[in-house]
């Protein structure tokens, strides 16, 4: 799993544009969980990578997107989406967020739901 961690480290200090080093990222999730996850072109609405039940992850370019990142994650739950966690990743930066409502993929728009940093595992990170 060496390798796959230097690939996200890459990609998290890479200043390029999540499409030039999306393949970064997905070797790691692969490690993690095998075949169960789907990438963009599989995922419904084009998520970057969605795991059923579990994840959906969404790649941003610049960390000051990552609330755009979010919002689409919230977009694609209205979509019948259904996951537990949402990820979003991007330059030096990583937020993970745990729904309270397990399973349903539904994320309130304010209250606790909303992301802020009691709500998540939120990292900027700096070599």
């Amino acid at each position: 799993m060496e390798i796959e961690l230097k690939q996200f480290e890459e990609y998290l200090f890479d200043p390029g544009t999540e499409k030039a080093k999306d393949h970064l990222v997905f070797p790691l999730f692969k490690k993690l969980f095998g075949n169960k996850f789907a990438k963009e072109l599989d995922a419904a609405d084009s998520a970057e990578l969605f795991i059923e039940g579990k994840l959906l992850m969404e790649l941003k370019s610049d960390s000051d997107d990552w609330r755009k990142g979010f919002n689409q994650v919230l977009h694609y739950s209205k979509k019948g989406l259904t996951f537990s966690a949402i990820c979003v990743i991007a330059e030096k930066f990583v937020a993970v967020w745990k729904s309270s409502r397990k399973g349903t993929g539904r994320w309130g728009v304010g209250g606790s739901s909303w992301p802020s940093s009691q709500s998540a595992a939120r990292v900027e990170v700096n070599r």
